[in-house]
């Protein structure tokens, strides 16, 4: 999904609303990251991570979440810990990808 909407948008920088975010392509499958420093995004207000994730067998999904387990780890992370929860851009974000869903195959 990360290339479809570097293609769209056609930078890695971009605005949702007035929040300025950076469209990053970590190395390797899985993404395990305590800090912003582990991300090289030092004095940031606001991490995105886009990941892939399935619906109805075979349907891609278009959803935001905030990451982090409600229990115990099982595929990673620490049990029983959420990432902090910015509504608004979450919000603004799903708008302005609703807008080009069918644009990029979703």
């Amino acid at each position: 999904m990360a290339e479809e909407l570097l293609s769209e948008i056609g930078s890695e920088e971009f605005r949702v609303d007035s929040v300025r975010a950076w469209l990053s392509r970590p190395e390797g499958e899985v993404l395990y990251a305590r800090s912003e420093s582990d991300l090289g995004a030092d004095g940031a207000d606001l991490i995105v991570i886009l990941s892939r994730h399935s619906g109805v067998p075979g349907s891609p999904v278009i959803t935001t979440h905030v990451s982090g387990n409600f229990g115990q780890a099982p595929y990673g992370g620490e049990p029983e810990t959420l990432s902090t929860a910015c509504p608004p851009f979450m919000k603004a974000f799903l708008r302005v990808v609703a807008d080009s869903a069918l644009e990029i195959g979703f």
